[in-house]
């Protein structure tokens, strides 16, 4: 007797089939490696356009009132006196009541070391150490920038300058996540955040940095992004030098963040760099 033999077929994928399907792959994750590129561009965007809305409306608030905000020495007349001459801790809820500048023309003491950030309080007049927080407070107060603040960051509890920038509460949150990994432990939120203040290399000086250490003192701001991003700004802004021109690597950052001869250490994506914006208004 004779059986028929049975032949069995086994499906599976060819060799073009399994091809189009690495394909397919491989677009699918470079589509996302390019939508994220794309999105930290504009953020970096955004960070260009914030300095910019933010030199617009100190100046307009100067042209408007007379005075640089923060420093104007009859902001009361305007805006009202706020209690204890904005010697509160950093933590009282924000306010419209603000308190009188020196009217010198600087946001804080031009004669503070900048690795210090500001004069300790317990060596400088009031007015030079509540400036760089009414700043903010009086830029709202005029209606010139969004969010409300508390126009003090006076901290008895932080280690340093006694100073503490928090954001979206003293000073402004940028909206932008801080970029590397080294010394990021933040006691508040990610994002960068912008702060204000005067030193003997540049006065009026806009600062973009983050909450670094485990501490919210003003001295522990020296970082927030790599240098790859600290040079995309300085080049859309300025000369694309981290120690010349009018946007430079702040304090110890300058070591970090630069060889020395002010070309950016691009290649470096750890560290993170904080970066002054000098004589902005």
């Amino acid at each position: 007797m004779h059986y028929a033999m049975r032949s069995k077929t086994v499906s599976g994928f060819t060799l073009i089939e399994l091809s189009i399907v690495l394909v397919i792959i491989g677009l699918i994750i470079g589509s996302i490696v390019v939508g994220q590129d794309l999105i930290h561009a504009a953020q970096l965007r955004s960070l260009t356009t914030q300095y910019e809305k933010y030199r617009t409306a100190t100046q307009t608030f100067i042209n408007l009132y007379n005075c640089v905000p923060g420093d104007c020495a009859n902001a009361t007349d305007f805006f009202g006196q706020a209690p204890d001459d904005c010697r509160e801790t950093y933590n009282v809820a924000p306010r419209t009541t603000t308190c009188n500048g020196n009217g010198d023309g600087y946001v804080g003491n031009p004669l503070c070391d900048q690795s210090g950030f500001m004069c300790d309080v317990v060596l400088t007049p009031i007015y030079q150490t509540s400036e760089p927080w009414t700043f903010w407070q009086q830029l709202s107060d005029a209606g010139l920038i969004s969010g409300q603040y508390t126009g003090t960051g006076y901290c008895t509890t932080c280690p340093f300058n006694h100073q503490a920038s928090i954001n979206d509460h003293n000073v402004p949150d940028a909206g932008v996540n801080a970029s590397g990994t080294a010394g990021v432990t933040y006691t508040v939120s990610p994002h960068l955040l912008w702060m204000v203040w005067s030193s003997p290399i540049g006065v009026n000086t806009f600062l973009l940095g983050h909450d670094q250490a485990s501490d919210v003192d003003g001295n522990g701001i020296t970082g927030g992004l790599i240098a790859a991003d600290s040079l995309s700004i300085d080049t859309k802004i300025d000369d694309g030098n981290a120690l010349t021109g009018t946007i430079r690597t702040r304090g110890a950052t300058s070591v970090t963040c630069s060889d020395g001869s002010g070309n950016y250490t691009v290649q470096d994506s750890v560290t993170t760099c904080a970066l002054d914006f000098i004589n902005a208004f």
